[in-house]
């Protein structure tokens, strides 16, 4: 059967339900795979007010010890950390998440591999944003053919203004050219 991704982590599908039964599941076209020594506990199919508070808490918690400016920054923040979850149920794109500081040591790096360990169970693979901007189009084109759930471009210390990085971010899918290869690739 045809197959969008690996998830080792439960994630919401398109009709709302959540995928949390390893193996294939055909409704969201994910193979769940848990990561190892994962525990999850049981999510009620429909939840009350109180257990929408208590798992925000548990968010919360998670962050708060994150100089945050203001609650918008917090916001920005919960929201990075829930994408990769609801990612499946999204049809198109979703944003991009920038985490900015004023001052180095604040700790940007910290809360993107915390994003990636809620979402994933595992830190995210940094990566840097490319110098040059034709490896803006090699660098996206290797990171959609492996399909992570999170990506992380770690320390930029210029403007993100790469027409590629724009593209790939509002598009449904990506082709390009394989690299070394005559061979051209669309991916989601």
């Amino acid at each position: 059967p045809p197959i969008d991704g690996i998830v080792t982590a439960p994630v919401i599908r398109s009709d709302g339900t959540i995928l949390d039964t390893r193996g294939y599941d055909p409704v969201s076209r994910l193979y769940y795979s848990p990561a190892p020594g994962l525990t999850v506990p049981t999510v009620p199919e429909a939840p009350t007010t109180e257990d929408v508070k208590m798992a925000l808490e548990v968010l919360e918690d998670a962050i708060c010890d994150f100089p945050f400016e203001d609650e918008s920054s917090k916001a920005n923040a919960l929201a990075a950390i829930l994408t990769p979850i609801i990612r499946p149920a999204i049809e198109g794109p979703t944003p991009l998440a920038l985490f900015d500081a004023t001052a180095a040591g604040t700790g940007k790096t910290l809360l993107a591999e915390i994003v990636s360990i809620i979402a994933t169970g595992a830190e995210g693979a940094m990566m840097t944003v490319p110098k040059q901007r034709d490896e803006w189009r090699k660098k996206i084109t290797s990171v959609l053919l492996a399909n992570p759930p999170v990506v992380v471009f770690d320390n930029v210390s210029n403007r993100l203004d790469a027409d590629e990085l724009m593209s790939a971010l509002s598009a449904e899918t990506w082709s390009d050219r394989i690299l070394g290869q005559s061979k051209q690739v669309t991916v989601p």
